[in-house]
C-alpha cells in the first residue's frame, strides 16, 4: 500500500529557519531531484544533510515522508521516532507515525496517533495534515463516510492541500458524484500542475461530464510527461471517439493497450470504440477483456449491461 502522507517540502523548508547552508544546499538539490522523480538521489542528499544536522527535525521529518513515498517504511519510522525523541509533541512526526502504522496494517495504532496529532495541532497547517492522517486510517479501514468529512474539513481549515483534494476528489467519484469530483481536482490542479494523478483523472472526470475537449486538454498535458501512458492514451481515446475522431481514437487505445494489456478501462473504451465503428465482435471481445481484468470491481457493473445488450 503505498503513503498518501504528503509533508510539502516548501512548508519544511520555510519552518527549518535554524538549517545552515550547507545542510539547505543539500535539501534544495534533493528537493530538484525529487521533483524529477530521481528519488534514489534525492534519499543520498538528505542522507548528506542529516549528516550535517542529524537533529535537525525538519530534515528528518522530509526524508522519512520520502522514504514511506518509496515504501521504505522501517527506515521512514526511525526517522520519525528521531524527531519524535527530539520533541515528543511533534505534530508532523505523529502523523508521519500515524502513516506508518497504517501502511505496516496496524490500524488501532495508526488511529492513536493521528489522533494525538490532532489533538497537538497548534495552527491551520498542522491541524490540515492532523485532519487528513486520521481521514486516511478511516479510509484504509474502510470507513469512507468517515473520511470524507474529515478531509472536506482539512480543507475548510487549509483549501489548499492537494493530497486532500485528490483524495476527497477520489472519494466522490466513488459516489458519482462526478461535478464535485472535477471541482476538487481543478483546485488540486492549480496547485500542482505538473501532477499526473490529477490531469488524469481531470481526463476521466470531463470524459463523464461529456466535456471532450476538456479531456483531450489535460490528456496532451499528461502526456507531455510521459507520452506512454496507459491511462491518459485511453481517456483521450475515449474522447477522440465522442468527438468523431475514430482513426485516432484507435490509434490511441492500442498504444495504451500495447503498454498495459491488462488495463480494463483502456478493454472497455476499445469496446466502444469498436462497437461505434460497428465492430461487433472485436468490440465484444474487448468488452470480455475488461470484465476479466476487473472493470466491474473498479468502476461499476455497467459492463455486463453492456455485453448483454450487444454480444451473444
Amino acid at each position: 500500500m503505498k503513503t498518501t502522507l504528503t509533508i510539502l517540502t516548501s512548508v519544511l523548508l520555510t519552518l527549518a529557519t535554524a538549517m545552515g547552508q550547507t545542510a539547505r544546499e543539500y535539501m534544495v538539490e534533493a528537493n530538484r531531484a525529487q521533483a524529477y522523480f530521481d528519488y534514489s538521489s534525492a534519499l543520498k542528499l538528505m542522507g548528506k544533510a542529516v549528516k550535517e544536522e542529524p537533529d535537525n527535525a525538519e530534515i528528518r521529518l522530509e526524508r522519512g515522508n520520502l522514504n514511506m513515498m518509496v515504501e521504505r517504511f522501517d527506515k521512514a519510522k526511525e526517522d520519525f521516532s528521531y524527531v519524535l525523541g527530539l520533541d515528543s509533541m511533534n505534530v508532523y512526526a505523529w502523523a508521519g507515525m500515524a502513516d506508518y502504522h497504517r501502511n505496516v496494517a496496524e490500524p488501532d495504532t495508526a488511529l492513536k496517533c493521528a489522533e494525538l496529532a490532532q489533538i497537538l495541532a497548534y495552527d491551520k497547517l498542522s491541524l490540515a495534515l492532523a485532519k487528513i492522517a486520521l481521514a486516511d486510517v478511516h479510509l484504509a479501514e474502510g470507513r469512507e463516510d468517515t473520511a470524507l468529512s474529515l478531509y472536506i474539513v482539512s480543507l475548510e481549515i487549509d483549501s489548499t492541500n492537494v493530497p486532500a483534494l485528490k483524495k476527497t476528489a477520489r472519494l466522490m467519484v466513488d459516489n458519482d458524484r462526478i461535478d464535485e469530483a472535477n471541482s476538487y481536482l481543478l483546485s488540486a490542479y492549480a496547485q500542482d500542475r505538473f501532477d499526473m494523478e490529477v490531469m488524469v483523472n481531470l481526463a476521466f472526470t470531463f470524459n463523464k461530464l461529456e466535456f471532450f475537449s476538456d479531456a483531450v486538454f489535460y490528456c496532451n498535458q499528461a502526456l507531455e510527461l510521459d507520452p506512454q501512458h496507459p491511462l491518459t492514451l485511453s481517456n483521450r481515446a475515449y474522447a477522440f471517439m465522442n468527438m468523431g475522431m475514430d482513426d485516432e481514437a484507435l490509434s490511441d487505445i492500442k498504444k495504451s493497450l500495447s503498454n498495459d494489456g491488462a488495463n480494463p478501462l483502456a478493454h472497455k473504451y476499445a469496446g466502444e470504440i469498436y462497437l461505434s465503428l460497428k465492430e461487433n465482435s472485436k468490440a465484444c471481445k474487448s468488452f470480455k477483456k475488461a470484465q476479466k481484468f476487473g472493470y466491474e470491481d473498479l468502476y461499476g457493473n455497467e459492463l455486463s449491461k453492456i455485453i448483454e445488450n450487444n454480444c451473444n
